[in-house]
């Protein structure tokens, strides 16, 4: 009986994760998860009650982030090499952030994988590189060493900021990974 009651709960949650889920990758404000549930209810499909709230929905979708973020920390591990694209620009509400992708193969299958959003202070090659460093290590749990020994490639636009020659972003990386 404590196992039947078990996997009623485990399919609830199930239908709960994935429309938290939902919401999540199309970008609805929490306040949606509600109606969904609700019209789960009505369509017969047990949910139960308990879980029924946008907050819940927030939990749901942070517990699914941090999922999504150890399974990078464990890939970032495991592959031998590493290659960076990140872009800055300014967003609507005037603030300059930094978008960081990180590249890999598995398999012989190549791979790329969204890292981190950073909010910039101002888009400088110095604030740029801390940010890069900075996600690696909250993301992968990877210090600027293990990064170093890991980093293959940077790609990025032709901001003076991202490839300047003297002091851009790839100039910081290459100096501490030369075969960059």
């Amino acid at each position: 009986m404590v196992g039947q009651m078990n996997a009623k709960a485990f399919d609830r949650l199930t239908i709960l994760f994935r429309n938290a889920h939902g919401i999540a990758k199309h970008c609805r404000p929490f306040t949606d998860y509600v109606w969904m549930c609700q019209l789960d209810a009505q369509k017969g499909i047990d949910i139960g009650t308990t879980y029924m709230t946008d907050i819940k929905c927030r939990e749901f979708i942070d517990a699914i982030a941090e999922i999504e973020r150890q399974k990078l920390e464990e890939t970032t591990k495991k592959v031998k090499f590493i290659s960076i694209s990140c872009d800055e620009a300014t967003d609507s509400a005037i603030m300059e952030q930094l978008i960081i992708y990180i590249r890999y193969a598995v398999a012989g299958e190549i791979k790329t994988d969204f890292l981190a959003i950073k909010t910039l202070d101002r888009a400088t090659a110095n604030n740029c590189y801390s940010a890069i460093l900075q996600s690696f290590n909250e993301q992968c749990n990877i210090d600027p060493v293990d990064l170093w020994h890991k980093l293959v490639g940077f790609t990025s636009d032709g901001a003076s900021v991202m490839q300047g020659v003297r002091n851009g972003v790839g100039a910081q990386l290459k100096e501490n990974q030369p075969k960059l």
